[in-house]
């Protein structure tokens, strides 16, 4: 992989790490979507609806690094 998908990978996760546990797990989109729903001052309906869409990436991003890691790619 090239250097600059590695350096993006890298960034990426350390900004989604939000508990800085070293994964990226549903904890981190759970503790993002309460941050955005404190913030944004999301009604009952929104904030659901956030929550279950941030479930469905959290669920898509956990196959998707379960794949990459599978090419050999390891966080560090």
């Amino acid at each position: 992989m090239g250097d600059l998908f590695m350096q993006k990978m890298k960034t990426y996760f350390t900004r989604i790490d939000f508990d800085k546990d070293g994964s990226i797990t549903k904890k981190d989109f759970e503790g993002m979507g309460d941050r955005f729903i404190k913030h944004g001052k999301f009604d009952d309906a929104k904030a659901k609806d956030l929550r279950a869409t941030l479930g469905a990436v959290s669920n898509f991003m956990s196959n998707l690094l379960v794949a990459i890691d599978q090419m050999c790619f390891k966080m560090p």
